[in-house]
Formats: C-alpha cells, sequence, structure tokens
C-alpha cells in the first residue's frame, strides 16, 4: 500500500467520525442550527455531546454524559469481576476491584473540576 493511500484512508477515518458540538446554556439549546454543515468537502452533522480521548463534553459542558459513562463504566468493572470472585483470594478481589475502579475515576478527573454541585444533587447524577 502506498503511503499516499494511506494518507487518504486516514483522512476518510477521521472525516466519518467528526462531530461538531454546539455550546450553549440548556434553555438555549433550541435555538442552535441542526442541520449539517459543509465544512471542505465533508459535511458535519451537529451533536449534543462529543468524545475526545473518552472524555465526553455535552453542549451545556454540564459533563454529565461524562459521569454517566464513567459511573456505567464503574459498574461494569465491577459486573465482570463478581464472575470471579470466589475463584480468588478476598484481598485480590479487592484490589481488582479498587484498580479498576479508581483508574476509571481518575482518568479525566480534572475535566469536573468546577463544574456544580447539580451532577451530585440530581437524580441521575453521580
Amino acid at each position: 500500500m502506498a503511503f499516499p493511500t494511506v494518507i487518504r484512508l486516514l483522512n476518510a477515518h477521521i472525516n466519518a467520525h467528526m462531530d461538531l458540538l454546539w455550546c450553549s446554556t440548556a434553555c438555549r439549546q433550541h435555538q442552535l442550527p441542526s442541520t449539517a454543515l459543509r465544512i471542505g468537502d465533508d459535511f458535519v452533522r451537529p451533536s449534543t455531546s462529543v468524545c475526545d480521548l473518552s472524555i465526553y463534553l455535552d453542549a451545556d459542558l454540564s459533563m454529565r454524559e461524562h459521569v454517566q459513562w464513567t459511573v456505567a463504566g464503574c459498574f461494569a468493572a465491577l459486573h465482570k469481576l463478581r464472575s470471579i470472585r470466589r475463584s480468588i483470594p478476598t484481598s485480590v478481589y479487592q484490589t481488582l476491584g479498587v484498580a479498576l475502579v479508581l483508574s476509571r475515576l481518575g482518568y479525566g478527573n480534572a475535566t469536573l473540576a468546577g463544574i456544580s454541585g447539580q451532577l451530585s444533587s440530581s437524580p441521575g447524577g453521580i
């Protein structure tokens, strides 16, 4: 495969996964355009949330989607550990649980600095 062909394939892959995020307050979300925008030769549809490096940003910058995905990932890791619980010593089980959950919580934690207490106090929050 020639080098220019690889570049074309890479560009096609990047363009296929390109998202556009309009940011606004929650009460003004309905005023944002929903039609696709042309950027160069590509059309990009606006999205209510985007993911980059496993950090989810939503249009009102509340981080709600990031928190929901993080919580879901932690519960999924704990659920998978349940199947081996009786096969390993308790100390190993606890160590695995802490390692898998804390790594998910720690990654991207700095992006949550300064968000309002609304996420932790709402029923759908943490």
